[in-house]
């Protein structure tokens, strides 16, 4: 097809090749931006027509680009690039809303926070990213987190949680991302009892009739509070006493996870217990115990992690970077 010197794009006739063109010309100008080549936003080849009023201006930022191109672009662009440099382009166009979205596979749209410019080529590789990267973080489910945490249902913008339920027990799974401070950490924490042995989560299917399985997809954080059974806890293997624990109600913000909400009088938290804590692991093979279907963390990290999260951010739970409709 020869090339055109501008493309129009039309919600209804924009053909998956061009969008797939789309992608593997901005793989090829990431590389030369990352390599020295070029500038990642330079000679843009894409103009736009806006839904009701059309406009010929050139966009300069990806956040320009039309959301509907740029979703099907980021997913070409992961396959070409087998998300090692894929993280990086999350400095990307808008959200879509989470309902509407709630049985679709979610694809990566938001603008990840960053101190910098996000349309400076300097800073096209993400620290925040790379960190969570580097931590053994699924990837393609922090980025779909990332696009969901700028729902407005979210408040909290400033840190989100994604835990993926399917690594191994003994590995820090539950990784947050603090936007404000750059950095992103990894937390132990434990899946629920019928998710499988203390090893591994072997079943994710049937959460929503099974309360003592983790509950998947986005949980909206409430505020912090103090409950009498996790106040303090104790290890009962080296006897260490954990006081002033405090704990945060978890709700769910879709209709395949909304279920938690209405199960009185249980709730769904997050919260520490005596079996994740480091004389638990150390007696136990690294592994953690199991949870009646809350997310639960080693006290030592606990009161920090409530206390980031707390107000309203995101705690995606993931199966590595399975769509969650895989499950339902």
């Amino acid at each position: 097809m020869p090339r055109r010197a501008a493309l129009r794009w039309e919600p209804s006739r924009w053909p998956l090749q061009r969008a797939r063109t789309f992608g593997e010309r901005a793989s090829r100008r990431f590389a030369d931006a990352v390599n020295g080549r070029g500038s990642l936003l330079a000679k843009p080849h894409l103009r736009i027509d806006g839904q009701h009023t059309r406009s010929t201006r050139t966009p300069t930022t990806w956040r320009d680009r039309p959301p509907d191109v740029l979703e099907y672009a980021l997913r070409v662009w992961a396959e070409l690039m087998n998300r090692r440099h894929f993280v990086t382009l999350l400095g990307a166009a808008s959200a879509l809303p989470v309902c509407a979205r709630a049985q679709q596979p979610a694809i990566p749209a938001a603008v990840v926070p960053t101190a910098a410019k996000p349309d400076n080529p300097a800073n096209a590789l993400d620290p925040l990213l790379q960190q969570a990267q580097a931590l053994g973080a699924p990837m393609a489910a922090v980025a779909r987190a990332v696009a969901i945490s700028h729902q407005s249902i979210f408040p909290r913008k400033d840190a989100l949680a994604v835990f993926d339920i399917s690594q191994p027990s003994a590995n820090k799974r539950f990784y947050l991302l603090d936007f404000k401070s750059g950095e992103a950490s990894a937390h132990y924490a434990a899946h629920g009892r019928t998710n499988g042995p203390n090893a591994r989560a072997v079943k994710f299917k049937g959460f929503q009739k099974d309360l003592d399985m983790v509950p998947l997809g986005p949980l909206k954080t409430a505020h912090s509070e103090v409950m009498d059974h996790y106040k303090t806890i104790v290890d009962r293997y080296d006897g260490t006493v954990y006081p002033n624990m405090i704990v945060v109600v978890l709700e769910g913000v879709t209709s395949y996870n909304s279920y938690i909400n209405h199960t009185p009088p249980f709730k769904w938290i997050l919260h520490p217990n005596w079996y994740t804590t480091a004389g638990f692991r150390a007696k136990n093979n690294g592994m953690l115990g199991r949870s009646n279907g809350c997310i639960t963390v080693d006290p030592v990290e606990n009161n920090q992690i409530v206390r980031r999260l707390q107000d309203g951010a995101l705690v995606y739970v993931t199966v590595g970077d399975d769509p969650i409709e895989q499950y339902l």
